[in-house]
């Protein structure tokens, strides 16, 4: 895999990812990490806690299409300390993913790819479509519902659906 990509896009991408990846706690090592996908004229950036899964797509130059599971709070942390003119080289050979920016040259490691746990795809035909303000306000018409207490499960969370017009309730 390799890539190249301007930092405030890539930046962006990092930023949401890492805050789905637990960064210590697990016993699974490969939660910490990121899936980077490059395909096509863009990259697929998964980071999942297997609760909550977020994925990512967004245009990049692709010099080589591949994958690598990668420790996405390094990632964060070497792309945030670079200039912010300079385009980001991302190259994964073997177990190293080499970070090229300007007069920067740095490797962190890859985890294998067979250790990231499967995640399920979704079938982007069937998605509905929804304004933010239009969910934010059906989550907060049922937010009071919604029980605090982790010793009542079955409480805390909220039913959602989706009719066959296409209207959504929770």
């Amino acid at each position: 895999m390799k890539f190249s990509i301007d930092k405030e896009t890539f930046m962006g991408v990092l930023k949401r990812i890492d805050g789905v990846c637990p960064a210590k706690g697990s016993s699974f090592a490969a939660l910490a990490c990121c899936l980077i996908e490059a395909r096509g004229d863009e990259i697929v950036v998964t980071g999942t806690d297997l609760e909550l899964t977020l994925r990512v797509i967004v245009n990049a130059n692709i010099l080589e299409e591949g994958k690598a599971i990668i420790h996405a709070h390094q990632l964060l942390d070497t792309v945030q300390c670079q200039p912010q003119d300079v385009p980001i080289l991302i190259s994964s050979e073997g177990s190293q993913t080499l970070i090229d920016a300007g007069n920067f040259h740095g490797r962190i490691s890859n985890i294998d790819i067979s250790d990231y746990p499967q995640v399920d795809n979704l079938d982007y035909q069937e998605c509905v479509r929804i304004n933010a303000l239009e969910f934010k306000s059906l989550i907060t018409k049922t937010m009071f519902s919604i029980s605090r207490d982790d010793s009542r499960i079955d409480f805390t969370g909220a039913f959602l659906t989706v009719k066959q017009n296409g209207k959504i309730e929770m």
